[in-house]
C-alpha cells in the first residue's frame, strides 16, 4: 500500500472482520490476538489509532506475561514490538519467551518483510502461528522488492502469491489522495556551507511562507482540515569522529540564523529575492530569479514585507523571540533523547528526537568550548527537570513546537498530519524503502470533510490552500532523486518534469478595422505562383520545432534536470477517420497531381531546381 494511504486503518478493518465473523459452532478460538510492530513508538502509534476506534488493546510492557494479560479478553489486542521477542528468556528485562504466547494465535505484523531476512524473526513469526493465522502489511514492500537484490527476490517468492489487497502511490496519487511535492536537492559535497546555509535560509522561507499563510487564511485552512505546518530536518548520522554530524549542521544554521551577525540574514533574504541567491540550474540562471518559471516563493514575494519585516516576523512566529539571542540546547531529563531549543528566555521552538541525547550533547558542549568554533555557534547548554515529552506532544492543538530534528532512525514509527517542509541530508543514498517512508511522513492530508483529498481533486478552493498541501522537500548531500524516481517510475506513476508557463498574449487590434489584402505580383495568381530555388545540396532542412524545452527543478544530479519533451506520435484513429470526406480528399489529391504534372511539363529539359511551391486551399 502506498505510504499514508490508510495501512493502520485497513489493521482495524479486519480485525472488525474476524470478530463479526467468528462466530457459531465453527469459531475459531485463539490463544491471543496479536499485533507485532517494527519498534517501540510505532506500538505507541498503534495503541492510540486502536483507541480512536476504540478497539480493545493494550501494549506489552511488563516483565511477567501474567500481568500482560490478566486484564484482556481474548479479543483484546496486544500490541508488542519485535525486539521484545525471544527463545531464551533470561533475567527481568522486558522480554517475553514465545512460548509463552502459544502457537495459536491471530497475528498482525507490521512491515513484517523487514524482518524477513532474519531467521530469527522467520521463527518467530512461524512459532507463533504455526496453528495460527497471520496478515502482513507494508507500505514499502513493493520497494524491498524491486531493489533487485537476492532478498528482494526471496520477498517476491514469499508473498507475491499471497497478495490480497494493493493499492500502490500511483492509484492513491491519482485518485486525489494526498499532497503534492516539490523538490530541491543539492547533491555534489564540494558545496561550501555558505551555500548549504542558504538552501537551508530557503527552506525556513519556504516553511515560514506556509506558516504566514496558514495563520492569515486560518478560518479558511479549519474549512480544509489543514494543520499547522511543522519543518521537519532528518540526517542520516548523529555522531561521528572525523566529521560533523548531520543534526549538528542544522544546529549551526539554526544559531547563525538567530545570531545574524552582520545583517547575515537579511542580506542573503534580499539576495534571494532580487534573484541573486547563489542557487543555479545547470544553464547559469538563479532559480530565484523573478522570471524563473514557476517562482518560487510567490506569496512571500508579494506580502509587500521588506527583509528586515519577514526576519522578524520569522523570529515571532518560528523561534517565540522578539530579537536575536543565542541557542539554547535543553535536555528533557523526563524524556529520553530529547533534546528541546529555545531562543534565550522564550518558550521552546524545537525538539531534537535522537538515540544518544547526552552523547550529543557532550559533543556540542566540547564544540562550544574550542575557541575557534564557540563564536561561530551562538550555543548554550541547559538541563529541564520538569517537562515532559515534547515529541509525543506534537500533535496537540497546543504544541508549541515549529521544527522537528532527528536522525532516520526516527522515519519509522511516526506519524503527523503537520509535515510540510522536510530538510534532508544524506538520507536516501542507498535506502530505497526508508526513501519511500521519508516521503510518507509528509504526504499524509486530512482534506475537506476527513476526504483525505487534495482541494484541486474536490470542489477547489482559494489559491492559498495548495501552497499548503504542498510537501516542499529540500536535500544537501542527499543523492535520492535517481532512486525516488525509480521507485515512482516502479510505482506506475508517469514521472512528468513539465512546468506550464502560461504566455500573455499582447493583442494589437489596430488592424482590425482595415480590409485583408491579398497580394498581386505582375498579375500572377497567387495560388498557383511558382518560386524558383537554386538546389543547395549541402543545406539542411529547416524544422521549427514548437514544442518547449524546459529546464525543470528537481534533480538526480545536483540542482535542476534538464528536461526536453519528446514530440507525442500522432495518430488518427478509426473513429475519426470515418468521418472525413473521403470524395472531397480525392478530388484534392487529383487536383494536386495535375498541377504536379503540368509543371514538370512546363519545365520540360530547363536546368534541375528545387522548387517549392505553396498553395491555398478551401
Amino acid at each position: 500500500m502506498a505510504t499514508g494511504s490508510g495501512k493502520t486503518f485497513l489493521v482495524h478493518l479486519n480485525y472488525l472482520q474476524f470478530i463479526k465473523h467468528n462466530r457459531g459452532k465453527y469459531r475459531i478460538k485463539f490463544d491471543n490476538i496479536l499485533l507485532i510492530t517494527p519498534n517501540e513508538n510505532l506500538s505507541f502509534q498503534h495503541i492510540e489509532e486502536m483507541k480512536k476506534s476504540r478497539i480493545p488493546c493494550m501494549l506489552f510492557g511488563n516483565t511477567e506475561f501474567g500481568d500482560f494479560s490478566k486484564f484482556a479478553d481474548e479479543n483484546t489486542i496486544k500490541v508488542v514490538d519485535i525486539h521484545k521477542l525471544t527463545d531464551e528468556k533470561k533475567g527481568s528485562g522486558v522480554t517475553i519467551d514465545i512460548e509463552k504466547f502459544g502457537t495459536k494465535n491471530l497475528v498482525f505484523v507490521d512491515e513484517g518483510h523487514k524482518g524477513s531476512s532474519g531467521k530469527k524473526w522467520n521463527y518467530f513469526r512461524n512459532e507463533l502461528t504455526s496453528d495460527g493465522f497471520k496478515i502482513e502489511y507494508s507500505a514499502t514492500f513493493g520497494q524491498a522488492v524491486a531493489s533487485g537484490s537476492e532478498e528482494g527476490q526471496k520477498l517476491f517468492h514469499e508473498y507475491g502469491k499471497s497478495i490480497l489487497f494493493d493499492y500502490s502511490y500511483r492509484f492513491f496519487f491519482e485518485d486525489g489522495y494526498g499532497k503534492k511535492y516539490k523538490i530541491l536537492n543539492l547533491k555534489d559535497k564540494a558545496y561550501s556551507d555558505e551555500i548549504k546555509h542558504k538552501l537551508m535560509l530557503v527552506n525556513l522561507l519556504s516553511f515560514y511562507q506556509q506558516k504566514k499563510i496558514f495563520n492569515d487564511n486560518y478560518a479558511e485552512t479549519q474549512e480544509y482540515n489543514i494543520a499547522e505546518p511543522l519543518w521537519v530536518f532528518l540526517g542520516s548520522s548523529v555522531n561521528k569522529n572525523t566529521e560533523t554530524s548531520d543534526v549538528l549542521q542544522v544546529i549551526n544554521f539554526l544559531g547563525k540564523f538567530l545570531k545574524n551577525e552582520d545583517n547575515w540574514v537579511i542580506n542573503n533574504i534580499k539576495d534571494i529575492f532580487e534573484g541573486n541567491s547563489g542557487l543555479e540550474d545547470p544553464t547559469g540562471i538563479d532559480i530565484f530569479s523573478p522570471q524563473y518559471p514557476e517562482q518560487k516563493l510567490k506569496f512571500l514575494r508579494e506580502s509587500g514585507l521588506s527583509p528586515e519585516e519577514i526576519y522578524t516576523n520569522i523570529l515571532k512566529k518560528v523561534f517565540h523571540t522578539v530579537g536575536s539571542a543565542p541557542l539554547y540546547l535543553v535536555n528533557i531529563k523526563n524524556a529520553k533523547g530529547e533534546i528541546a531549543l529555545k531562543c534565550g528566555t522564550g518558550k521552546y521552538f524545537g525538539v531534537i528526537n535522537i538515540g544518544s541525547d547526552g552523547q550529543f550533547l557532550d559533543r556540542v558542549e566540547n564544540e562550544c568550548k574550542d575557541p575557534t568554533t564557540a563564536k561561530i555557534l551562538n550555543l548554550r547548554i541547559d538541563s529541564d527537570d520538569i517537562s515532559y515529552s515534547l515529541f509525543r506532544d506534537i500533535n496537540s492543538n497546543n504544541s508549541n513546537i515549529n521544527i522537528l530534528i532527528g536522525a532516520k532512525k526516527f522515519i519509522e514509527g511516526w506519524n503527523s498530519w503537520r509535515v510540510s517542509n522536510m530538510g534532508l541530508l544524506n538520507i536516501g543514498k542507498s535506502e530505497g524503502s526508508q526513501i519511500i517512508q521519508l516521503f510518507g511522513r509528509g504526504v499524509r492530508l486530512k482534506g475537506k470533510n476527513m476526504s483525505l483529498k487534495r482541494s484541486t481533486a474536490t470542489d477547489g478552493s482559494s489559491e492559498y490552500i495548495p501552497v499548503l498541501e504542498t510537501l516542499n522537500i529540500f536535500g544537501i548531500e542527499a543523492n535520492y532523486m535517481d532512486q525516488f524516481k525509480y521507485y515512482l517510475r516502479n510505482e506506475g506513476v508517469t514521472v512528468d518534469n513539465r512546468i506550464e508557463i502560461p504566455i500573455k498574449i499582447q493583442i494589437n487590434d489596430s488592424y482590425i478595422k482595415e480590409e485583408l489584402l491579398i497580394p498581386d505580383y505582375n498579375n500572377r495568381e497567387f495560388k498557383n505562383h511558382i518560386f524558383e530555388l537554386d538546389s543547395y545540396e549541402k543545406m539542411e532542412p529547416v524544422e521549427i520545432d514548437l514544442y518547449p524545452k524546459i529546464d525543470v527543478l528537481e534533480s538526480n544530479e545536483s540542482e535542476e534536470i534538464r528536461a526536453e519533451y519528446k514530440k507525442p506520435r500522432r495518430e488518427i484513429r478509426s473513429p475519426e477517420i470515418n468521418l472525413l470526406d473521403w470524395t472531397k480528399i480525392y478530388y484534392q489529391l487529383l487536383e494536386k497531381t495535375n498541377m504536379i504534372t503540368q509543371i514538370k511539363s512546363d519545365m520540360g529539359g530547363r536546368k534541375q531546381h528545387t522548387y517549392v511551391a505553396y498553395s491555398v486551399q478551401d
